[in-house]
């Protein structure tokens, strides 16, 4: 009778262990059939959608933080399209920051998770009557955070770079941007990093270095921002016109129907009294903005200097 016992019980045992572990097949099944359906409802850009097989994700695997970080991606995208009315927005904000804590929760040594804490404290720290300082203090912590966890990675490097200069402490900005640039010195990549290093060099008057990393830019991408027009200007100051002519020119590429650039260009050749290309440029003006007389003046000026350098 007792053997008997021993092996109904058993059996109960190993039933329920089987259980357990079905349900737990399931389950997880479950979870990645509704990441799955999340995933292609944010490509479709149909964020409330993504959202809620998220949140279905979440109750089937709440020991899962990767679902936890995906739907962070998604509430941020459906944040970008600003949702109406404030009170979505409020409601969006509010679930993005509880599954951001969530996600630190079940993964502490994630630099991400951080970094996404960190934007979510500056937005707070926009907000009317927000104590804007201690919302900033909290971001920056969470910055430093995720740097110090991934100091190798210049993704975090650059993030907290991007808070300093944000933040005016602007020596700190300096210094992780430099070793962002460190720790990857291809020069085809961290651009942003280069152009915002160049301007913070520019400010504190170290032009030769600022020089360096506008040309480096300019080098691989001469249309990225506005580097080709920062750069002759800055060579039109040290007098160095030939640079200018090469920089304006290749922003005239970059933007053939900007009339900022065109209008530097042309009186660019103006004052260098290179009548002829003066006329081209202004002639180009005039057919862009016809009803501006100050444009068809000077057309019609280089127009006759031209013909006169001719003769």
């Amino acid at each position: 009778m007792i053997k008997y016992s021993i092996k109904v019980l058993v059996l109960m045992l190993g039933l329920g262990v089987l259980g357990v572990v079905c349900l737990h097949t399931v389950n997880a099944y479950r979870a990645e059939r509704a990441y799955r359906n999340a995933y292609y409802h944010h490509v479709w850009k149909k964020y409330p959608e993504a959202i809620a097989y998220y949140q279905e994700a979440m109750r089937y695997a709440p020991l899962e933080a990767y679902y936890r970080s995906q739907a962070v991606i998604t509430y941020t995208a459906w944040l970008a399209t600003n949702p109406e009315p404030e009170s979505t927005r409020d409601r969006v904000r509010a679930q993005l920051e509880a599954t951001v804590l969530a996600a630190i929760r079940l993964d502490d040594l994630s630099p991400w998770n951080y970094t996404q804490l960190g934007q979510i404290y500056i937005t707070k720290s926009k907000a009317p009557n927000a104590d804007k300082s201690m919302w900033l203090t909290q971001a920056q912590h969470q910055f430093e955070r995720a740097q110090a966890i991934d100091h190798q990675n210049p993704l975090f490097s650059r993030s907290l770079a991007q808070f300093y200069h944000m933040d005016n402490q602007l020596d700190h900005a300096v210094k992780y941007y430099q070793y962002t640039l460190a720790l990857d010195s291809r020069p085809d990549q961290f651009l942003d990093v280069r152009y915002n290093l160049g301007a913070l060099y520019l400010n504190r008057g170290d032009r030769h270095l600022a020089y360096t990393q506008f040309e480096s830019i300019a080098s691989v991408d001469p249309t990225y921002q506005i580097v080709s027009e920062v750069l002759a200007k800055l060579y039109y100051e040290d007098k160095n016109y030939p640079k200018v002519r090469e920089y304006l020119q290749k922003a005239y590429v970059a933007s053939p129907y900007s009339v900022a650039t065109l209008e530097r260009l042309a009186n660019f050749y103006l004052n260098q009294k290179d009548y002829a290309n003066a006329e081209i440029y202004y002639k180009k003006l005039v057919n862009l903005k016809p009803s501006k007389t100050i444009y068809q003046q000077r057309h019609v000026y280089a127009q006759k200097a031209a013909k006169r350098a001719v003769k």
